[in-house]
């Protein structure tokens, strides 16, 4: 729960709160549960606050330091965190649904289990993030840096991830269907691991990999696998994702 001395200060504005954390260097905020919804937080110091089941929703939280903050299932819907540090934050199941995250910097940070659909993620920096069964659907990552993420069994249907950067990331059971990864730095061998039906890829000495992926698959099973991304067109590429708590869009 929230100590009501420290939302009190968070809600005198981002130099009140800066001021007292300057001050009170070893003093950690909590504001968990706390209702911070549509609140002006831009360039406020929340860096290692516990912030868990806050409402964040439509928040203004341009610029501010949530490096190591606690966000495990908070409400960050449509919240604009445009330039945001949440280095190393933990965002576990946390509802990023519409947020604006571009430039921000996500290095480190969990985000297993978060609802991100539709979220724009453009130029943001999730290297080293673990995204594992991150449900995706939509989502703007273009030229976004996930260099050694752990996007394993993350839903990332429809994505376009044009320019992003995958080098050494895990896609292992990773849904990729329908996304664009045009331009994108990804191993051919990286989406093998990955359902790629329907996305669009380069053409080229490292184009095409897609549909690698997909024949390589169906090699393994005796069957072309163009053929079977034909097959299923239908079926794998439109299947909706059940996801508890939420609704395919």
């Amino acid at each position: 729960m929230a100590e009501s001395s420290h939302l009190d200060k968070l809600r005198g504005g981002a130099k009140v709160f800066n001021e007292w954390r300057a001050a009170n260097p070893d003093a950690k905020p909590e504001l968990g549960r706390a209702d911070l919804a549509g609140m002006d937080l831009r360039g406020v110091d929340l860096s290692g606050a516990a912030l868990e089941r806050a409402d964040l929703n439509g928040a203004d939280l341009r610029g501010a330091d949530l490096k190591r903050a606690k966000l495990g299932d908070a409400d960050l819907g449509s919240s604009d965190a445009r330039g945001a540090d949440l280095t190393g934050a933990d965002l576990s199941q946390a509802d990023l649904r519409g947020a604006d995250l571009r430039k921000a910097k996500l290095t480190g940070a969990t985000l297993t289990e978060a609802v991100m659909t539709d979220a724009d993620l453009r130029e943001a920096a999730l290297s080293e993030a673990n995204l594992r069964e991150a449900y995706m659907p939509r989502a703007d990552l273009r030229g976004a840096a996930l260099i050694s993420a752990d996007l394993g069994e993350a839903m990332l249907r429809r994505a376009d991830c044009r320019d992003a950067d995958f080098t050494g990331a895990t896609l292992a059971g990773a849904d990729l269907s329908k996304s664009d990864i045009r331009r994108a730095k990804v191993d051919p061998a990286q989406l093998e691991q990955a359902t790629t039906t329907g996305a669009e890829v380069d053409a080229g000495p490292n184009g095409g990999a897609g549909d690698a992926a997909e024949d390589e698959k169906g090699k393994r099973s005796g069957k072309s696998g163009k053929k079977a991304a034909q097959r299923d067109e239908g079926e794998a590429a439109e299947a909706t994702p059940e996801v508890p708590g939420y609704q395919f869009e």
